[in-house]
């Protein structure tokens, strides 16, 4: 049969008028196997357009042919049921006729009025936006004939309003619309009572499932059950309120069960039935409503906000497009602001009580579980995998406890998902850290600690834009609070002290990051706990090397005991009071071999125990060598791709950014143009250090080389060689001379510039053994507690992640 063929049976079997020039065009189209995007494209029209108009077609012919349509199996239907003859055509084309008379008059009689009771359903006479979620959704119903639909999302983003708009958009292809709201928690006998009675027209009133299911099979119905969430268990991810699980037998029997009715759920949570039988090709679907941009410029607009594009852009990003949470904004803006916008933005505050009471009815049906993992995410602020997830929470979870909860936060639409890695909304993460906050207060006020021990404040081994916003977000907001709860510093010191002693007096393996939370609020409020024996509770080091930050503890030295280490905390003050015995102390203890990380920590000054002589910091990470979102975030710099590092020229006149495609471009600080690119890495670059004279630049990659830059010119000098995976650290000597490489492959190289020749390799792991020689001893001023170790022969510190010269 041929598509012209096909075309007249069409014209034959479908009621007149029905096929016309789009219909026409995208069944020509489908025939010949092209995509609905490319039909679009020839055609013109959007995608989704064209999509439905194949699903009202397929529609139409699944009635006349008495089978599902779709257009995977159009062209076959068609060859079945009519061949390649006219003959067969002419045959049938009578009693097709008359069948497509008396249904199509049955079906007009029937769908000129259908009977509706929009219960409590929302007026929607006003709608902006959402095309693309109308379209899915009528694809869903009457393309592909679903008979189970749940549309999801979080309080307040649009799911009740865009429910009854694709209902009152579908009504003619009804029979029977009901729309009934589960808000108040109605039971099941309740809402089957009300289903049946309307779909019998008051003939019945049992409230059986199986009656139900007769008038679904008999009739095509509509129904919409929205907040279904009221019945779900809080604090139990896909469990039912007790006296509320026979719903679960109401969904399943309509999802599962054959008929032409279909279901649609409103809920800020999956439902168990839903998650269990969806899929792509089942009766059961589900749609996660995100913000509308739409929506957001209609609200601004309607409500008279007064501001730029720009700051409406960043207040609608920030609310993540949400209706709710701009209705409440934009009023509050109104009020408070006159509606400047501009003037909300510098006040700071964006967390309102309507915005916070809806947050807590998201946050109050968590699980314990699951509310450790939010905090946890809120204070990471930034993309987490679930392996950094695992090692954080305290006491240790296993790996499917962690994805289950994780799941079941996407399914509440409190966190977001993208390649493997997590996250929550803005506006999410400032209500959990709020919450946090007031916790970890009320916590430290009382004694009875919880988030203190189970939480780190601050991940002082994290990026450095990370550990800034923790401290100015966390830390502070802590301190501040405290220091206004407590009527003087001598109060405030004393019940730190009593937190101090409770947590030597329990077990380690309860103490989790209370030691280090501690240590890190002391130092924000400028208290001393003098000589503490600390070593019941052993930094949660192996977790996150969380401390202190350099300017609020010099040193802590080590001396032994019989069952453990004493660590005793010596004020910035009193350092150089620190004498010859003490450390000669620490020199002759018992315990001989390496400090280990629980044991000492010396933030800003490398101490060679044995000559009391004080190198120069080892530190992490070069000055000039800058997180890139921290300097996004300060500087107005325009976003070059995928960046992936930022390093400035010693002379502060030039920027240098990698991508992670592997380019570098070199930009002048004035006005940021670029001014050379360096191509040649294959891979993303991971290390970009400028040499002390500024004229020459290194970077490291994924590609396994470093590479040496002329600046000047941009001209590669030397490609480095040698590594066996990708290059995480770089370091020039301070003669210009030579570089050092630290490579994931557990190797350390030193390269002569001139020759490009590997002058030594070393072996990382020679640097993690235990050693009876503490002139091998520092430790490194941003990774507290990392060790790092310094060979007397060479000038070089080597620790896990980075390395520097002195």
């Amino acid at each position: 049969m041929k598509v012209e063929e096909a075309l007249e049976v069409l014209e034959t079997v479908l009621p007149p008028g029905s096929l016309n020039a789009v219909k026409r065009k995208v069944f020509s189209q489908a025939w010949e196997g092209k995509a609905y995007s490319e039909i679009a494209e020839q055609a013109g029209y959007d995608p989704d357009y064209i999509k439905g108009v194949a699903a009202n077609l397929w529609q139409s012919l699944s009635g006349v042919l008495d089978e599902k349509v779709t257009k995977k199996n159009f062209r076959a239907l068609l060859r079945q049921k009519f061949g390649t003859h006219k003959s067969c055509l002419a045959k049938t084309e009578l009693n097709i006729q008359q069948y497509i008379f008396q249904s199509s008059t049955e079906t007009k009689k029937t769908l000129s009025k259908p009977k509706i009771d929009w219960g409590e359903a929302i007026d929607v006479s006003v709608f902006y936006g959402r095309s693309q979620e109308l379209n899915q959704l009528q694809q869903y119903i009457i393309g592909d004939g679903c008979r189970l639909v749940a549309l999801l999302g979080m309080g307040g983003i649009g799911k009740t309003a865009v429910a009854a708009k694709v209902a009152q958009q579908l009504q003619n292809e009804f029979d029977y619309i009901i729309w009934r709201s589960l808000r108040h928690a109605p039971s099941l006998e309740t809402i089957l009572t009300q289903l049946v009675s309307f779909l019998s027209q008051q003939e019945c009133s049992q409230g059986e499932l199986s009656k139900l299911i007769e008038y679904l099979r008999n009739s095509r119905c509509l129904i919409i059950l929205d907040s279904v969430e009221s019945i779900l268990q809080t604090g139990c991810t896909g469990h039912y309120r007790p006296g509320y699980e026979n719903y679960s037998q109401l969904f399943h029997l309509i999802g599962e069960t054959s008929h032409s009715s279909s279901l649609i759920l409103t809920s800020r949570e999956k439902p168990p039935e839903v998650a269990a039988f969806e899929s792509i090709d089942a009766a059961v679907r589900s749609l996660q409503l995100l913000g509308s941009k739409e929506v957001a410029h209609a609200l601004l607009k309607t409500n008279k906000i007064l501001g730029s594009e720009t700051q409406k852009q960043q207040l609608s990003e920030y609310y993540s497009y949400s209706p709710l949470a701009l209705k409440i904004v934009t009023s509050s803006i109104t009020d408070l602001f006159d509606g400047d916008l501009s003037e909300f933005l510098q006040h700071g505050t964006t967390t309102f009580n309507g915005i916070r009471r809806l947050l807590d009815q998201h946050f109050q049906r968590l699980s314990e579980l699951e509310k450790k993992i939010i905090v946890w995410l809120a204070i990471n602020q930034d993309w987490t995998n679930v392996k950094k997830l695992q090692t954080d929470i305290v006491p240790a979870i296993s790996k499917a406890n962690l994805l289950e909860s994780l799941e079941a936060l996407i399914w509440r639409s409190l966190v977001k998902k993208k390649s493997s890695m997590y996250t929550v909304e803005p506006v999410v993460m400032e209500y959990i850290l709020h919450y946090l906050i007031e916790q970890v207060v009320a916590e430290l006020t009382t004694a009875n600690l919880d988030l203190f021990l189970s939480h780190s404040l601050i991940i002082t081994t994290g990026k450095r834009y990370i550990k800034e916003r923790q401290n100015k977000l966390i830390i502070e907001p802590i301190a501040r609070q405290l220091s206004t709860i407590f009527s003087s510093t001598r109060a405030l010191e004393q019940q730190l002290l009593l937190i101090l002693n409770k947590l030597q007096a329990s077990e380690t393996s309860l103490c989790g990051y209370g030691i280090e939370n501690l240590i890190n609020l002391c130092m924000k409020l400028q208290i001393d706990l003098m000589v503490g024996d600390i070593s019941p509770c052993q930094i949660e080091s192996h977790k996150s090397a969380n401390t202190c930050s350099q300017k609020a503890i010099e040193v802590l030295s080590t001396v032994n005991s019989k069952s453990s280490n004493y660590c005793t905390i010596v004020p910035e003050k009193l350092c150089p009071a620190i004498s010859q015995a003490d450390r000669q102390k620490c020199h002759e203890s018992n315990n001989s071999q390496l400090l280990d990380r629980s044991s000492c920590v010396c933030p800003t000054n490398s101490v060679n125990l044995s000559e009391q002589t004080c190198l120069e910091p080892a530190k992490q990470e070069d000055e000039n060598l800058l997180d890139c979102p921290m300097l996004l975030e300060k500087m107005q710099i325009p976003t070059l791709g995928n960046i992936a590092v930022i390093a400035s020229s010693p002379n502060r006149d030039f920027l240098a950014i990698a991508d992670k495609l592997g380019e570098i471009r070199l930009l002048p600080m004035v006005n940021h143009q670029p001014h050379l690119v360096f191509e040649g890495h294959t891979q993303e670059i991971h290390s970009i250090v400028w040499s002390p004279d500024g004229n020459l630049l290194a970077t490291g990659s994924s590609d396994q080389t470093v590479r040496l830059w002329d600046i000047n010119t941009g001209k590669c000098l030397h490609i480095f060689e040698g590594h066996k995976a990708r290059i995480n650290s770089l370091v020039w000597s301070q003669n210009n001379q030579t570089i050092a490489s630290r490579s994931e492959d557990e190797t350390i190289k030193l390269w002569d510039i001139s020759t490009g020749e590997c002058l030594h390799t070393w072996l990382a792991e020679n640097f993690l053994q235990s050693s009876t020689n503490l002139d091998l001893l520092s430790i490194d001023m941003y990774e507290f507690l990392a060790p790092t170790f310094y060979d007397v022969e060479c000038p070089v510190s080597l620790s896990i992640n980075q390395i520097s010269f002195f």
